[in-house]
């Protein structure tokens, strides 16, 4: 049995690529991180 979503795709590699470079590192949880603060 293949138990996956029928809803995935990949991925620009752009988006992996900062996906995998701010996943590096410590960062502050519940918005409070240097990124979230550039997001919001």
């Amino acid at each position: 049995m293949f138990f996956a979503s029928d809803n995935w795709a990949g991925v620009h590699p752009d988006i992996s690529a900062n996906l995998s470079r701010h996943a590096a590192g410590i960062a502050t949880a519940y918005g409070d991180g240097d990124l979230d603060r550039t997001v919001y």
